[in-house]
């Protein structure tokens, strides 16, 4: 038993520096997220209540949907039967319930909304939390991996990655979105492990991530491209490399397709059923050819990661970082100017890249000893 005991107290002794930020990790989550679900009069996620709800397409599906007026009178029942219909949260519903009543592009981001129905039908819990249980698990390991990705693959301290893991981790797209039968935290998860993948040079890591992507969130069919060229400088000089890498590359568009036309819709179906091989488009561009659109546009992309910009300034203290970043921006941002509405959190997804530019700023005053990196992380 002494034995034991102490092997446990080395364990921990050893693994103090993960279990520490572990529980930080756990108490951001609850604080700046999960504490909203107390009641609507308490969190600044409450725009779902000032929704026009008369008209809204869910009220085929949700008869009393908007049957709430008073928002602060509401208890934590009603709490949940409203906020099911903030933004997106009504169609995930529905797609977990049944598949064949959603719509796309909702109804192609499977893995989301087929983790949080296995969460429900393994605890039994009610299909609205068992999404917000799926959100506290991908967010905290979206912290610890950030944390790992920080110290290993760019040689920051434990403090500085430690921070790294906090921004990462109350980012705008997920304290938004945590509370609620939303899908970034899972986005941004995997979105997290392919940019892992593309570092470290695992191609299985990758594979796994790129397709876990693209059922997550559609705008990550962009990914195929980044592992394209971050291997393109090897793959240029042998046709057999050359003809792998490439097949890589094609691994999400194959899924984006395949997917669409197994649930049936057209290849390049994107939101609300657009079909982009016949030209058709949202109308969201006409933002850009009005000063009003415009302004609240810039307001909106900047608010994404509001003062973590300011590390683009860093952009050329990494070639890794800048190959991906100077990619993945246009990737990210043209198509989400023009195909969607919800701004700041389907850019947030860039975070890997974004908040470890940011870091660089204190990198000179980084002098974690490559030993005592390898010992933490061990």
């Amino acid at each position: 038993m002494a034995i034991r005991l102490k092997e446990l107290v080395e364990y921990i002794r050893n693994k103090k520096y993960w279990i520490i930020i572990s529980l930080i990790y756990l108490s951001l989550i609850y604080s700046v997220s999960i504490s909203f679900c107390y009641g609507p009069e308490h969190t600044i996620a409450n725009s779902c209540f000032n929704y026009p709800l008369d008209d809204h397409p869910l009220k085929e599906y949700y008869p009393d949907l908007g049957e709430y007026k008073n928002a602060s009178s509401l208890q934590w029942n009603d709490f949940w039967k409203l906020s099911s219909f903030w933004g997106d949260c009504g169609y995930y519903l529905l797609q977990s319930e049944n598949l064949s009543l959603s719509i796309s592009p909702y109804k192609y981001r499977i893995l989301p909304t087929s983790i949080a129905l296995g969460i429900h039908k393994l605890t039994g819990l009610p299909l609205t939390l068992s999404y917000v249980l799926m959100n506290i698990l991908f967010v905290y390991l979206i912290g610890i991996v950030f944390t790992y990705f920080c110290k290993r693959c760019f040689g920051f301290s434990n403090n500085l990655s430690l921070l790294g893991g906090i921004l990462a981790i109350t980012c705008v797209g997920i304290t938004r979105t945590l509370p609620f039968p939303m899908l970034e935290a899972v986005e941004y998860f995997f979105f997290l492990l392919l940019i892992l993948s593309l570092k470290i040079k695992n191609n299985y890591l990758y594979f796994l991530s790129s397709i876990c992507c693209v059922l997550s969130k559609e705008l990550l069919i962009m990914v195929g491209f980044l592992y394209f060229v971050n291997n393109y400088s090897i793959a240029k000089n042998d046709k057999f490399t050359f003809v792998k890498t490439l097949l890589f590359s094609l691994t999400p568009f194959i899924v984006f397709s395949g997917v669409r036309v197994l649930l049936g819709g057209a290849p390049v179906e994107l939101n609300y059923g657009f079909n982009i091989l016949a030209g058709e488009f949202p109308t969201y561009g006409l933002r850009l050819f009005s000063i009003s659109g415009l302004v609240s546009l810039s307001i909106r992309i900047f608010l994404s990661f509001s003062f973590l910009w300011f590390g683009l300034l860093n952009i050329r203290r990494d070639r890794f970082l800048y190959i991906n970043t100077i990619y993945a921006l246009p990737l990210i941002i043209i198509p989400t100017i023009f195909l969607s509405s919800r701004i700041s959190r389907v850019i947030g997804v860039l975070f890997p890249l974004i908040i470890v530019l940011f870091l660089f700023f204190f990198k000179k005053d980084d002098s974690l000893k490559a030993s005592e990196m390898d010992e933490d992380v061990g």
